[in-house]
């Protein structure tokens, strides 16, 4: 990998619980990320997805209200990201990355945003 692209990029093993409802990743050695601008690698694939957008579960059609891996409530203000794959992706405060192909609610979504 070129040196320059190199020293912008951190390989890093983020656990759930390192990321706070504002979308910041906390990593042990104090460094700060935000969970938009990094990249995540869907299970079962090798090659790593962008975040399109981050934005909070009233803008799902369908909102999970439990993780599906360990059944704990998910709050409202929780991040979640739209990947490039067009998958969601859930960082659950209790156990690990879900990721959800459900359909994006742009149309509440634009009505928000005026």
């Amino acid at each position: 990998m070129d040196k320059k692209i190199d020293e912008n990029n951190i390989d890093a093993r983020v656990k759930t619980y390192q990321i706070d409802n504002d979308g910041i990743v906390h990593l042990k050695n104090g460094i700060k990320l935000e969970l938009s601008q990094c990249k995540l690698i869907p299970p079962g694939e090798h090659k790593y997805v962008n975040v399109v957008m981050m934005f909070s579960l009233e803008n799902m059609m369908n909102p999970l209200t439990k993780c599906p891996n360990c059944n704990s409530t998910i709050p409202w203000d929780r991040p979640i990201l739209l990947m490039d794959n067009n998958q969601f992706v859930y960082p659950c405060e209790d156990c690990t990355w879900v990721w959800d192909p459900q359909t994006f609610n742009m149309v509440k979504f634009r009505r928000e945003l005026q």
